[in-house]
């Protein structure tokens, strides 16, 4: 989706957490709302109704919140938005005058368009049938920062937050910044070095890594090579991991700009390294 424009709103949302307002199983509106979802979400409910848990508190939670969901997602339908097709929490309205995207995950809710009078009708329709409150202009995000450039049509998003708090979290915010997430020269073999003691904290930090791709998208090779080896990481794989966060720290700042304007065209970019793979000699 492309940044917002002068004439574009985007406004961030939660849905207040209350246990108590959310729909009962009986709720005709569920009912009714239940029959409009995809088969994934027919079937996480009847397996929430039908399967037993030992933990009857958790179960209630989880059987509430995917019920409100069921029940806000049946209440877009019935204002004319309609699933998107490539992201099962995006929604949109279009109209000849009129084109908004509201975006729900969890209880965070983002809501942009180009139509001021029928947004504030929106807002004030979830108001009274959903307990919301209003964060103001959307400028963070899961992690996200999004913030205006000095051109009025164009959006930065950036991750220095999240950054920072990965370098922390990683005892890694006095190390030393490098220009590449990989070494240029020797490839690192699957059986190199000894087994970490804690592989716990490797494979939160690749979890993590993965979720930073999104808005660094250069780090995305790189990421994929180091989740190679979740299975038993080594000394040697740790170093690959130390070595992509001293990139992401002298990346801090740096992020993806959206343009306003048509992006149906895009132009993608590979490379291929004949044979490149050490352990397995297929090409990467």
């Amino acid at each position: 989706m492309a940044a917002m424009g002068n004439d574009e709103l985007c406004h961030r949302f939660d849905m207040v957490s209350k246990i108590c307002d959310a729909p009962r199983i009986d709720d005709p509106s569920v009912r009714t709302a239940s029959t409009l979802l995809d088969p994934s979400f027919q079937f996480a409910l009847g397996s929430l109704i039908t399967k037993g848990d030992s933990n009857l508190f958790n179960l209630n939670l989880k059987l509430k919140f995917l019920l409100r969901r069921i029940k806000f997602s049946g209440f877009l339908t019935q204002q004319g938005f309609v699933r998107a097709n490539i992201d099962q929490s995006m929604f949109i309205f279009n109209s000849p005058t009129a084109t908004v995207v509201l975006l729900l995950y969890v209880n965070d809710i983002i809501l942009t368009g180009n139509n001021a009078s029928f947004i504030a009708s929106l807002i004030s329709k979830l108001s009274v049938t959903f307990a919301m409150e209003d964060l103001g202009e959307l400028n963070y995000f899961l992690g996200i920062e999004a913030n205006l450039t000095t051109s009025p049509d164009s959006t930065i998003l950036t991750r220095t937050r999240y950054t920072l708090y990965l370098l922390t979290k990683a005892d890694r915010v006095d190390s030393k910044p490098c220009n590449t997430p990989v070494t240029t020269y020797k490839r690192t073999l699957a059986h190199d070095g000894v087994f970490l003691s804690d592989p716990l904290q490797y494979r939160s930090l690749v979890g993590v890594l993965q979720y930073l791709t999104l808005t660094i998208p250069d780090i995305t090779y790189t990421v994929n090579y180091v989740s190679q080896f979740m299975q038993a990481p080594r000394d040697s794989h740790m170093l690959l991991v130390k070595r992509i966060l001293r990139y992401l720290k002298s990346k801090i700042g740096e992020g993806i700009i959206l343009f306003t304007g048509d992006i149906s065209s895009i132009h993608g970019y590979s490379d291929s390294d004949w044979a490149g793979c050490p352990d397995t000699h297929r090409s990467t």
